[in-house]
């Protein structure tokens, strides 16, 4: 198995800024083009017939095993090799956190060019969302239990949570 902490796949690397500090400029179309240029090469992985069937395997564990299942195989990238998926040059499969405590197991992230900005698709617990409170701006208990992949995340620079 490899080690997620040195693997391509286990984080993105950001560039340094200063806390509090101005974001680097990138006019908005081109945050726009990139973005959606971003979500689309994530969408290309994550709907592939590979990556759906490894979704499907994911959530057909109890939620105390998809941890583990994540560490072992969605963060491992002979695992995902031996899945059949690669993940392309540019996109990174992580771990993720979010302050207001979403049931996020892990992400597909693309870095935009000024190697701060990013678009994120995160993919959250089913069962944990069928028992939390409803979450901020849901709009009905259902919507609040939908399985699968949460929408994706507007550019946001790293650590941020605000909604989007």
């Amino acid at each position: 198995m490899t080690d997620h902490h040195d693997s391509p796949l286990g984080r993105i690397d950001y560039g340094a800024i200063e806390a509090d500090g101005p974001m680097p400029p990138m006019t908005r179309e081109l945050i726009q083009q990139e973005a959606r240029e971003g979500l689309l090469e994530i969408r290309d992985l994550i709907t592939s017939d590979e990556f759906i069937l490894l979704l499907d395997e994911l959530y057909s564990l109890s939620p105390g095993d998809r941890d583990r299942f994540v560490r072992e195989v969605i963060l491992d990238e002979e695992a995902l090799s031996s899945r059949g998926i690669e993940v392309p040059p540019g996109l990174k499969v992580q771990r993720s956190h979010f302050g207001d405590d979403r049931p996020t197991i892990f992400c597909v992230t693309k870095l935009l060019s000024d190697d701060i900005r990013k678009v994120t698709y995160t993919f959250d617990s089913a069962s944990a969302l069928a028992t939390a409170p409803l979450a901020r701006g849901a709009a009905s208990p259902r919507a609040a239990r939908s399985r699968g992949p949460a929408a994706p995340r507007s550019p946001a620079a790293p650590g941020s949570t605000r909604p989007s």
